[in-house]
C-alpha cells in the first residue's frame, strides 16, 4: 500500500516541479504573451498544475490525519483573486476559476488516494466540494457582482495596502464560513455535530490566516514577478507537507507500537482476551459524548489499550485480570507500574498522566485530595463495565448490561464520576459502543 502512496507523491513534486518550470520560461518571455497558450490560458494552465499537484499530497483515505495547510486549496484560494499580470489585466470568469478549481482538486484527490481505497470520488468530493463552494462565491462576489464596477476592479483602483488589507479580511472570512459545511460533510457517525463544528471552527480560525496570507500574497505579487509568484510563494507549503508527512509516518509506527505493547498483558494471560480493544472502544465513545476534542479522544483511546500494562509485573495476579475486584492498594500499584512503563517510551507521557489516576476514587477529586483528570475518570468508568460484564470471579460476568449499569450506580459519586456513568447509560441506551469502528482502524486514528 505504500508503493502507489509514494508514486502519488512523486508525481506530485514532478506536477509542482513542471508548473515552477513553465512559469520560469514564461517569466523569462520564451514563452509568447499572445496567442491560445499565452496569457490567462498559461496563467490557468499553471494554476491547474499547481492545484493538482498540491491536492495530490493530500491523504483523503484516512479519517482523521494530521490538518496542515493544503496547497491546492491554498492555489484554489489565491486564484478567485488574481488581478493583473506584468503584462496586462487579468480577465478570468467564474466558470474558467471554478472549472480549474474543482477539476485540480477532485482529480489530485483521485489520484493521492492509494488504489486499495478506491473508488474515492465520494469521499474525495465530500473533502473538496467545500473550497470549491468557497471559490466559486468569492469568484462571483469579487467578479461578477456590481457588473462592471467588480468589487476586483474597485479594489485595483486603491492603494495596494488597502486592496491587500481587505481580501485578506475577506478571505479569511471566507474560510471561518466554510468550517461549519467542511464541519457536516465530513463528521463521522459516532461524533457529535457540535464536537466536529466547534473542531472545524477552531482550526479555522488558527490555520486559515495562513492560506488566506499566502492567496493574497501571490495576487498582489502577479503584478510584479508574474507567473513565477504562484510557485515560489507556495514552496514554504510544500516543505510543509513533506514534514507533516513524516509525522503522519512517525504517528502511525507510534501507533501500532501502542497497539503491540497493549497486546502484551493478554499474550501473558494476565488479562481477558479483547479486554483493552472493548475499554478502549468505550472509553473513546464516552469521552466524545462528554464533548472532549479529537486529541484527547485520541489520548484516552490510547491510555485505555495500555491501562492493564501494569499487570505484567504486578505481584499478585488478579482473578481474570478484572481489577475492579482487586484490593484499592493493588488497583493502585497497577496503576502506577503501568504510567511508568508508558512514560519510558517518551512519547506517551499525557496517556501515562491518565493511567496512573485511573485507579483513584472519584470522591478523592471531590474532596480536592488530588485533582483526577476527566480521561482517568472516563478510564475508570469503561473499565469496570468491561470487568462486571466479562470477568470470571466473584460472581462475574453479570452478563446483562443493565445489572452491570446497576452495579455500577451503587459507586456514584464515591468512586465513579456521576458524569460519565451518565455518558454510559446514554452510551450503551444510543447503542453507539457496539457499532463503532474497533480502535487501530485508520478511521479512529
Amino acid at each position: 500500500m505504500r508503493t502507489p502512496r509514494r508514486f502519488s507523491v512523486l508525481l506530485a513534486r514532478l506536477l509542482f516541479a513542471l508548473a515552477s518550470v513553465v512559469a520560469l520560461i514564461s517569466a523569462s518571455g520564451a514563452w509568447p504573451a499572445e496567442g491560445p497558450w499565452g496569457g490567462e490560458a498559461l496563467l490557468l494552465l499553471l494554476f491547474f498544475s499547481t492545484i493538482l499537484s498540491g491536492s495530490t499530497m493530500q491523504r483523503y483515505d484516512r479519517g482523521r490525519s494530521t490538518r496542515t495547510v493544503d496547497v491546492g486549496a491554498t492555489a484554489a484560494l489565491a486564484l478567485t483573486a488574481v488581478f493583473a499580470l506584468p503584462s496586462h489585466a487579468v480577465d478570468l470568469s467564474t466558470s474558467q476559476i471554478v472549472a480549474v478549481v474543482a477539476l485540480g482538486l477532485v482529480g489530485g484527490g483521485i489520484i493521492g488516494t492509494p488504489a486499495p481505497h478506491r473508488p474515492a470520488l465520494a469521499l474525495v468530493l465530500r473533502r473538496t466540494l467545500p473550497r470549491i463552494l468557497t471559490v466559486a462565491v468569492l469568484s462571483f462576489f469579487l467578479r461578477d457582482l456590481g457588473g462592471s464596477h467588480a468589487l476586483l476592479e474597485v479594489l485595483q483602483t486603491g492603494s495596494a495596502k488597502i486592496t491587500a488589507l481587505l481580501l485578506l479580511a475577506l478571505l479569511y472570512v471566507a474560510l471561518v464560513v466554510e468550517a461549519p459545511v467542511r464541519a457536516e460533510l465530513n463528521r463521522r457517525p459516532d461524533e457529535t455535530r457540535r464536537v466536529a463544528h466547534v473542531a472545524e471552527l477552531g482550526e479555522s480560525l488558527s490555520l486559515g490566516i495562513i492560506p488566506a496570507s499566502t492567496a493574497v500574497l501571490v495576487a498582489m505579487a502577479q503584478p510584479v514577478l508574474g507567473l513565477p509568484a504562484l510557485p515560489l510563494l507556495l514552496l514554504p507549503l510544500v516543505f510543509n507537507q513533506v514534514a507533516v508527512r513524516r509525522h503522519e509516518e512517525m504517528r502511525e509506527h507510534s501507533h501500532q507500537s501502542v497497539v503491540a505493547l497493549s497486546r502484551m498483558p493478554e499474550a501473558l494471560g494476565v488479562v481477558r482476551a479483547g479486554h483493552a480493544a472493548r475499554v478502549s472502544r468505550l472509553a473513546g465513545d464516552l469521552a466524545r459524548e462528554l464533548g472532549l476534542g479529537r486529541r484527547e479522544v485520541l489520548e484516552v483511546e490510547r491510555a485505555a489499550l495500555l491501562h492493564d500494562l501494569g499487570q505484567v509485573r504486578s505481584a499478585r495476579a488478579v482473578p481474570s485480570g478484572a481489577t475492579v475486584l482487586a484490593a484499592p492498594a493493588d488497583q493502585q500499584d497497577i496503576a502506577q507500574t503501568g504510567a511508568d512503563i508508558a512514560r519510558r517510551t517518551g512519547v506517551l507521557d499525557a496517556e501515562a498522566d491518565v493511567m496512573q489516576a485511573q485507579a483513584s476514587p472519584y470522591h478523592h477529586h471531590v474532596s480536592h485530595a488530588h485533582a483526577l483528570p476527566l480521561g482517568s475518570r472516563i478510564l475508570k468508568v469503561a473499565n469496570a463495565y468491561d470487568d462486571l460484564l466479562t470477568g470470571e470471579s466473584a460472581g462475574l460476568p453479570l452478563d446483562d448490561p443493565e445489572a452491570v449499569l446497576e452495579r455500577i450506580y451503587l459507586g456514584l459519586g464515591h468512586e465513579y464520576d456521576p458524569r460519565v456513568v451518565d455518558a454510559l447509560d446514554r452510551v450503551l441506551h444510543d447503542g453507539v459502543s457496539a457499532t463503532g469502528a474497533a480502535v487501530g482502524d485508520d478511521s479512529r486514528t
